[in-house]
């Protein structure tokens, strides 16, 4: 039985996290209510299942045109929907739409993006049925979400406080959860539930991780929170399939902490069944289209998300713009050229899944050292970088003068403390490791895992859940420091980072920066090396080509700038869904930046118009530098030539075909100085 003061202090808590989840709820609940602005990230197109299954015509997608005002509720014209404009005939998309064309689902939906979007519907399941009930309860409206949306910043910010409990004592704690709650980047994406939805759920599988590592607690509560964890996580990824890089983190946590290998197989399996049980509706959707995570990922790999992570290398680039369709056209070009077969174009459907996992494949296998760099900078943006807008620190739309310099003085306060997040999260695992190894080991491993894993598709809205690590390495080192100064026992502060003789602790601090600076610096030399040899491979493959010259005509555009019109490259074939060149242009010179424009016209500009801006530094050498570009067209998405600034014309040597590079898998944007051998094959931190 365990003692009374260890009772009282559960109770403690207890209450105070049920006092900051009331906290929270109001919090995101009200500025949902007031300030939130209008969702995007195409929930619309997640929702339409339960409008009909509230108004009382089943779990269907119907035909948006024959429902008076529903296309203006899903484009947020309107706040609420009346179910009574639902004619009784209206038409549903059929479950099984295999047999239709894309024009045919297309005329159902409002989004150009998701034909075939009963598959997307299934990833969000749950997501889909938390909002149906909310409907049912409080009537068809955006704003009857508002529960909804204060319930999950309120869990928020809950799992916050218990995840702060770890480190330090309860009032740092209770003040680190405020600083959630009040957010600026929380309270922002709190109306955008696709994508803030999965804060709760991940940071309560945190709290759990952490708590088995720390506390090692008895075989029985070691399987209960393994179940727990495991049911957490498979409801969390019925709300996005993101939470799932959760799943095998637990393992290595059961692992690191304190337990009899037979608890450890139990905990493992019990996780496993509860996971599955919980999310199994999601999980076949997911297995069965596993490779729209690879589709993803390699948007996530394009010049659009480089800039926000702040990679880069001076030689290549998958490409650009930051498009599914474009991204599509790279892999159809791919399949017809290495495959002899060209998928689908829309992204959603089961061959160009297949399409892409094998385009993702040899994108690994040529560039698993940029995967490391990435990983790393992740790391890094989120311990440093967590603003939604520096010179704006107040939440989006809010105008009261009084909140705003509260907010300025938050920021004055926590934003420009010297050294930045990552010498803080430095100090404070050398500090566990004074104390324990496993500790540290646990909390590298859970930093880098986590933290890293937005690399993928770099943008805050991937990452705002993790705000909190910077604000817990702080508030753990003032805990510590407080302990140090005011003698406090270890089993007054609650935990045991203080119990530790010096001696000790510095040679467990030594082996743990030793091994992890061995492990990490030798994970990217390794995988830097390999690449040094895959890249320079791809790119001699590339410059042994045959090229032909093609002719051009400059078009004076502005007093400035020029188009270079190309008659030998053809118009789209209206028969095909993409065709696609390999071009070289070749310039003369040195010392000098030219920016060499691709040039698209699109009726759709946001999904169509690949248009894209190379800035071309010529080699220090004086010799020749060539620009290898891929282009994809279709009758969608039109090429009309090359722009380039007048002053520079005479620096142009050429414009080529590569005539035989239709068995190279890998066509990417290659800015190829005379001296590219000597320069590094992988990408470096550009900020």
């Amino acid at each position: 039985m365990e003692p009374e003061p260890r009772k009282r202090s559960w109770a403690v808590d207890g209450g105070l996290a049920i006092t900051l989840f009331l906290i929270g709820a109001f919090a995101g609940g009200l500025y949902n209510a007031t300030w939130g602005g209008v969702p995007q990230f195409w929930q619309n197109t997640t929702f339409m299942q339960a409008i009909m299954y509230v108004c009382g015509h089943g779990f269907e997608n119907p035909m948006v045109p024959d429902v008076p005002g529903l296309d203006s509720f899903l484009e947020y014209k309107t706040d609420c929907f009346d179910c009574a404009a639902i004619p009784p005939n209206v038409r549903v998309l059929p479950h099984d739409t295999s047999s239709m064309s894309f024009e045919e689902i297309d005329a159902y939906h409002p989004q150009e993006q998701f034909p075939g979007f009963l598959a997307w519907q299934r990833y969000h399941l749950y997501l889909v049925w938390a909002v149906l009930g909310c409907w049912w309860l409080f009537g068809v409206c955006w704003s009857a979400l508002t529960p909804l949306c204060g319930l999950l910043y309120g869990t928020t910010v809950a799992a916050v406080y218990g995840l702060f409990r770890l480190g330090m004592r309860r009032g740092l704690a209770v003040l680190g959860a405020l600083l959630i709650a009040l957010s600026p980047l929380h309270l922002q994406m709190i109306p955008h539930l696709r994508d803030y939805a999965k804060a709760p759920f991940l940071l309560l599988v945190l709290l759990i991780m952490g708590y088995l590592v720390k506390h090692s607690p008895r075989w029985w509560k070691v399987l209960g929170m393994s179940i727990l964890c495991g049911a957490i996580l498979g409801l969390g990824v019925g709300f996005r399939t993101d939470l799932g890089i959760a799943f095998p983190a637990f393992f290595v946590i059961l692992l690191l902490m304190r337990a009899r290998w037979i608890t450890r197989f139990f905990a493992a399996a019990f996780f496993t069944l509860a996971f599955i049980g919980a999310g199994y509706p999601i999980l076949l959707e997911v297995f069965k289209e596993a490779g729209h995570f690879c589709h993803v990922a390699l948007l996530g790999f394009l010049a659009y998300c480089d800039d926000r992570l702040g990679v880069g290398s001076a030689l290549y680039t998958l490409g650009g713009p930051y498009s599914d369709f474009y991204i599509a056209n790279v892999v159809q070009s791919y399949m017809q050229r290495i495959h002899g077969s060209m998928p689908p174009t829309h992204v959603m459907m089961p061959e160009y899944h297949e399409a892409t996992q094998l385009y993702f494949m040899e994108y690994l296998k040529t560039f698993p050292g940029d995967l490391v760099v990435r990983g790393y900078t992740s790391v890094l943006r989120v311990l440093d970088e967590m603003h939604p807008d520096p010179s704006r620190p107040w939440p989006m739309n809010i105008t009261n003068q009084f909140l705003c310099r509260l907010y300025e003085w938050r920021s004055i306060a926590l934003d420009h403390i010297p050294g930045g997040g990552r010498y803080f999260a430095l100090a404070a695992l050398i500090l566990i490791a004074c104390a324990d190894l496993r500790w540290a080991f646990a909390a590298l491993f859970l930093l880098l895992y986590f933290a890293g894993y937005p690399a993928i598709q770099f943008n805050l809205r991937h990452a705002f859940q993790f705000e909190f690590i910077s604000l817990w390495t702080i508030g753990f080192l003032l805990q510590r420091a407080w302990s140090l100064v005011s003698s406090v026992s270890p089993h007054q502060s609650g935990d045991d980072l203080s119990n530790f003789s010096i001696p000790a602790a510095m040679l467990r601090a030594a082996a743990f920066v030793v091994i992890a600076a061995l492990g990490l610096s030798g994970l990217l030399a390794a995988t830097c090396a390999y690449q040094h040899f895959t890249v320079g491979n791809l790119i001699s493959k590339v410059e042994t080509r045959i090229v032909q010259r093609l002719a051009y005509e400059p078009q004076l555009e502005t007093t400035d700038t020029v188009l270079l019109r190309l008659p030998g490259i053809p118009a789209p074939d209206p028969a095909k869904p993409v065709q696609y060149e390999y071009l070289m242009v070749e310039l003369k010179g040195a010392f000098v930046n030219i920016p060499v424009t691709f040039a698209y016209e699109a009726e759709d500009r946001e999904h169509f118009d690949y248009t894209r801006t190379v800035n071309v530094r010529l080699g220090q050498h004086g010799g020749p530098t060539r620009l290898y570009f891929p282009l994809y067209f279709s009758p969608q998405s039109r090429f009309t030539g090359i722009r380039m600034p007048q002053r520079d014309l005479d620096r142009l040597a050429g414009i080529f075909r590569v005539t035989n590079a239709d068995p190279i898998p890998l066509w990417l944007t290659l800015t190829l100085p005379s001296d590219w051998k000597d320069q590094p094959r992988h990408q470096r931190l550009t900020r």
